[in-house]
């Protein structure tokens, strides 16, 4: 399945790098190949997966809190978006479904206006 990531930090949209999960011979079952934010799961075995595991694949902390290092204080929120509906759970246990339009906002909790994205347009055969 292919799910499509966006990362706001204070209003700057955040690139996702290519082949995150992809080194050498090996490939993660969650992965990027490129930077357009799309996520791929090519796995052999059928399961549910969560954003927290395409976040541990790359390295990058998330949790309810914080995204890396920028976490929610007294002038910053954290807010996540799926196809434009905001998660209010835990993103980490944020299920991946296909053609999924992910979004994942950090700021000033009222100085920064987003246009959050419902939906992505996924590349033929994605």
């Amino acid at each position: 399945t292919h799910q499509h990531l966006d990362l706001f930090i204070n209003g700057e949209k955040v690139g996702i790098p290519a082949n995150i999960g992809v080194g050498g011979t090996f490939i993660a079952p969650i992965h990027s190949h490129d930077d357009s934010g799309v996520i791929h799961i090519e796995s052999p075995t059928v399961r549910v997966f969560t954003l927290g595991d395409f976040f541990s694949v790359w390295g990058i902390f998330l949790a309810k809190d914080c995204v890396g290092g920028y976490c929610v204080d007294e002038n910053n929120s954290l807010r996540v978006y799926s196809n434009g509906e905001e998660y209010l759970g835990d993103p980490t246990k944020l299920e991946l479904t296909e053609h999924q339009e992910i979004a994942i906002v950090y700021g000033a909790k009222d100085s920064i206006e987003i246009d959050i994205p419902k939906e992505y347009q996924f590349g033929e055969g994605l």
